[in-house]
């Protein structure tokens, strides 16, 4: 069947032509060699700020980062610093993650429990009792810490929208 993979890096404009193209070259490859964790269909992903997603979860993660560009935007109810929580919160997991597989003390297959957890639990919970946070902003807070917590594929995605957003506010 057809499937479709691509790449995108971004670069300043003084950054030299010909490495970003090798740069944006590598994203794409690195979109060919994907294959899912489930034993799916292998490509059909863009590789996009870092991490590979396939094509049915980048509507989930687009809209995730629609609401934390409208929470913590400019005239958004919530700190920025959620954006970063969630960013360091799922740096910890990867790394973490990365050093348990190479000391071989993890089974890809189970889920990874770490600090990470811990973390993000005390984050978001922080996020909640703030007063100035709205309630559908709490409501929403409880619901992404569930998903995160009950499968760490969502943990993932979260960093990839916490970093988009944050992009995206920046410009």
């Amino acid at each position: 069947g057809l499937t479709i993979s691509g790449g995108m890096t971004l670069a300043s404009e003084k950054y030299p032509l010909y490495q970003a193209a090798r740069e944006a070259e590598g994203a794409e490859q690195r979109a060919k060699d994907f294959v899912r964790s489930d034993g799916g269909r292998a490509k059909d992903a863009f590789y996009f700020l870092g991490q590979v997603v396939p094509w049915e979860g980048f509507s989930d993660i687009a809209q995730r980062v629609d609401k934390f560009e409208n929470w913590c935007g400019e005239d958004g109810p919530v700190s920025r610093a959620l954006l970063q929580n969630l960013l360091s919160i799922y740096l910890e997991y990867r790394q973490g993650r990365a050093e348990a597989m190479k000391s071989r003390k993890w089974d890809p297959d189970k889920p990874y429990f770490g600090p990470w957890m811990w973390h993000l639990a005390y984050q978001l919970a922080r996020r909640r009792e703030d007063k100035r946070t709205p309630p559908e902003v709490k409501d929403e807070l409880v619901k992404i810490e569930n998903e995160i917590l009950t499968s760490q594929k969502n943990i993932e995605t979260i960093g990839l929208a916490a970093r988009w957003a944050q992009y995206l506010i920046r410009t």
